[in-house]
């Protein structure tokens, strides 16, 4: 249209009333989803599955153009298949091009993708480019979803070698502000050993942020001899949720009832984008504490946000009132009717819950020592049962043992080319605490396993020592027992080689323990003026246990 240059146009505000223009998809459309698979496998190939939604077409054909959006990321689709249905992909010539024929309508297939990464990745993202046919024409549908791949847990482990047991304990933790939900755990056995658990919990443990949930196995050791092909590792298995998952559950089952009832489900897709973002970015950490605790979600994170904006650019249908401030208005009506969800228990015969399996490799120890130090003697008894502890009086004459014994149970490596190894022993106490007298310090040698010996060998009665020792406590108060230090003695031309040297443990099972030590005094006499040394009390008298006479101090 020609005009001069002096006119002016026409306003703007009636020619484009918003240049923002949102596309989307309706409810029931064709469609594509990434999500990582639940079941994962550590230090294996991980795997995406695709899932294809067919929504109310009844498709001849669909090619699926696949790439990799995000660097390092490699996808090998030339071992993708299908799970958890009976339908075939038809593999082209042409890498990353998987072909489905004869899809149903209402139906979706899920492809199981395997993929490999030459970096530490967060999210990944992939290019799918779906060309479909129908008996009516061909279509083309391109997207390039991101999905989360990170680990919602963390494990670590910690060993406490025993004379007969290991004892692993397994810290499980989550690695995000989402609380988690373990509903299952179990240490796989290997040919080499053997797992026990405890009474297991009698439902889902919470494990929050700040409060790791502890697992304990008691391992032991099959009476097997080891070659190159025995399975070693053990592995844990871990059934768990993350409780943002459920969250988002919830969300949109509420919401597309509600969308239905409104006669809006044909934007659910869109409402939905928008309410799974918010509930990833806005619920903080202490509102997803107080959902795991209470069974409830407050639903106040999503009245705060800007609804008309967040929808702006859908347009008009059919001249009719602007759909922006329907989805706005839909939004704020539904969160004042919903103010707080109830949160289902969690149930996983309802909904499949996450697994991860981790290897675990037992370390190889050649030699576990156990240091045991008895108190008293067959005419002197300071062990109390009831009070679970050991009670002696001050400057009195303690009879002691320490016990020792070893084995090498725990050694997975070849042993029957191994040779003699010496250890030396040294018991040390704080010279304000204890008065040690007797054999304080010594060498005992560990032979070697014989030629027809499995490799599996511990002490007998006969070569375990005894060592008499004779204990004195000087102060009053709980005494941790003398120290039991052990070392491997290193003698030669070799001492400096350190390929002699073995990797061993030792069970000091006095750790932690204490002795009661009580002052030697039936009765006592004080004067409460400040005349004692260094301005406090002063005893008058002190009368003994075996004592008749006063005495005066």
């Amino acid at each position: 249209m020609d005009r001069e240059h002096s006119s002016t146009g026409p306003n703007a505000s009636t020619l484009l009333k918003n240049p923002r223009i949102t596309l989307y998809q309706r409810a029931g459309s064709f469609d594509l989803n990434l999500y990582m698979a639940r079941h994962r496998q550590l230090y294996k190939d991980h795997a995406l599955i695709l899932e294809v939604s067919t929504g109310w077409n009844d498709i001849t054909t669909c090619e699926l153009n696949i790439r990799s959006a995000s660097g390092g990321l490699r996808l090998v689709t030339s071992e993708a298949q299908v799970i958890g249905s009976p339908l075939q992909i038809s593999r082209a010539a042409e890498a990353g091009l998987l072909v489905l024929n004869s899809i149903r309508a209402d139906t979706t297939v899920r492809i199981r993708l395997p993929f490999t990464l030459e970096q530490e990745l967060q999210h990944i993202s992939v290019r799918v480019d779906a060309t479909y046919s129908t008996d009516k024409d061909s279509f083309v549908f391109c997207k390039t979803p991101s999905v989360d791949i990170a680990l919602g847990l963390a494990v670590n482990v910690q060993d406490v070698f025993k004379h007969e047991a290991l004892f692993s304990k397994f810290t499980v933790s989550t690695v995000s502000t989402s609380p988690l939900r373990v509903f299952k755990s179990e240490l796989l056995g290997s040919d080499v050993f053997d797992s026990q658990f405890g009474v297991a919990p009698g439902g889902p443990v919470t494990v929050f942020p700040r409060q790791p949930a502890s697992l304990l196995y008691r391992i032991t050791r099959k009476h097997v001899r080891t070659g190159p092909n025995t399975q070693k590792t053990m592995h844990l298995k871990l059934l768990y949720s993350v409780l943002l998952d459920e969250v988002e559950d919830v969300l949109e089952r509420s919401i597309t009832a509600a969308l239905q009832d409104g006669g809006l489900l044909e934007f659910s897709r869109v409402v939905l984008d928008r309410v799974r973002y918010f509930a990833q970015t806005r619920l903080s950490a202490l509102d997803l504490e107080r959902t795991a605790l209470l069974g409830e979600l407050p639903t106040g994170f999503l009245a705060e946000a800007q609804w008309e904006k967040e929808f702006a650019g859908l347009g008009s249908p059919n001249n009719g009132p602007d759909l922006a401030k329907r989805l706005a208005t839909f939004m704020l009506q539904w969160q004042t009717r919903h103010r707080r969800l109830s949160m289902p228990d969690p149930d996983p015969t309802v909904h499949e819950p996450r697994s991860i399996l981790i290897p675990v490799d037992i370390p190889s120890v050649s030699i576990v020592h156990t240091a045991d130090m008895r108190l008293g003697d067959g005419a002197t008894r300071l062990y109390d049962e009831a009070a679970g502890t050991a009670t002696a009086s001050l400057n009195q004459l303690i009879p002691a043992t320490l016990h020792l014994k070893w084995t090498r149970i725990w050694s997975t490596a070849d042993t029957s080319s191994g040779e003699d190894v010496e250890f030396s022993f040294e018991i040390t106490a704080p010279t304000d605490a204890w008065i040690l007298a007797g054999r304080r310090k010594g060498h005992f040698v560990i032979p070697a396993p014989g030629p027809d010996s499995d490799g599996i060998i511990s002490s007998t009665a006969d070569s375990e020592a005894a060592i008499p020792l004779l204990l004195i406590p000087l102060r009053e108060g709980w005494l941790p027992y003398p120290v039991v230090e052990i070392r491997q003695v290193l003698s030669g031309p070799d001492e400096s080689d350190g390929s002699r040297y073995v990797h061993y443990e030792t069970d000091y099972r006095n750790l932690g323990e204490a002795v009661r030590v009580i002052p030697d005094r039936h009765r006592i006499t004080l004067s409460l003026n400040a005349s004692g040394p260094g301005g406090g009390p002063l005893v008058l008298e002190s009368e003994g246990r075996g004592q008749t006479d006063a005495v005066i101090v």
